[in-house]
């Protein structure tokens, strides 16, 4: 109507594309965003490690990073048919934006590489408060400190709890024992018959996600009227598997 958009909502009129703030609609503030897939080498799988783009600037983080200080671009989502991730932020170099692909925690997948079995306990005891002691005469000394522990219940996944400092060794009788000290909330620990098996927290120490594709949400929660440019983003791939 006389060159201005008006439209109803809850039964009341409104007109758009007045004032300096954008994608503010009905009294809600939304983000820019655009998603697409990288699919090269479609029959492979591929290490997708780092995302860059040409366009305005990023999004920021105060030192911490823990507090947005400039708005701009950034990456919410990166989802492959195996791993997610996303990027925070990007860093401008010779012009370009970019930075590596952070992997986040989805749960368990034993299939990963991340998971490893444990084997049976020889002893499981509580140790208080709020802690636990496995000791094994074997060992996988992939454990460390700061690893999930896991056990099957009736099938499910259960976890024990985190390792709380490296395995120690040991001796009883002459025989090196190996004990294992965890932090747990678990009222009734597994036994002696029960598989163990830990988890790495692969999320802070994923450097790359693994997957045929990756689908790539880029947001940017910029509200001023200046417009925001994305012309272009890339990854950079490496085979992982035919």
């Amino acid at each position: 109507m006389n060159n201005s958009y008006f439209t109803f909502n809850g039964g009341r009129i409104y007109k758009h594309n007045t004032g300096n703030i954008l994608n503010n609609f009905y009294g809600v503030q939304y983000q820019s965003s655009v998603t697409f897939l990288f699919n090269e080498a479609a029959t492979s799988v591929k290490g997708f490690k780092t995302l860059n783009y040409s366009g305005d600037r990023s999004r920021a983080y105060n030192e911490a990073k823990d507090l947005v200080t400039t708005e701009g671009w950034y990456a919410d989502s990166i989802q492959t048919d195996l791993q997610s991730g996303f990027v925070p932020y990007f860093v401008k170099k010779e012009n370009k934006w970019f930075n590596y692909i952070r992997g986040t925690e989805n749960g368990i997948d034993t299939s990963s590489l991340a998971v490893q079995g444990l084997g049976f306990p020889d002893t499981a005891s509580n140790l208080a408060p709020g802690g636990a002691r496995f000791i094994f005469s074997e060992l996988n000394y992939s454990l460390g400190r700061g690893d999930k522990l896991y056990y099957l219940v009736n099938g499910s996944t259960t976890e024990i709890g985190t390792v709380k400092n490296s395995p120690k060794i040991t001796y009883f009788n002459g025989d090196p024992i190996v004990n294992v000290d965890i932090e747990t909330l678990l009222s009734a620990l597994p036994t002696t018959s029960d598989f163990l098996f830990f988890a790495k927290d692969t999320g802070p120490n994923l450097t790359s996600l693994t997957g045929y594709y990756a689908e790539v949400t880029m947001k940017n929660d910029s509200t001023t009227s200046v417009p925001q440019e994305l012309f272009s983003v890339a990854t950079e791939i490496f085979q992982s598997s035919k």
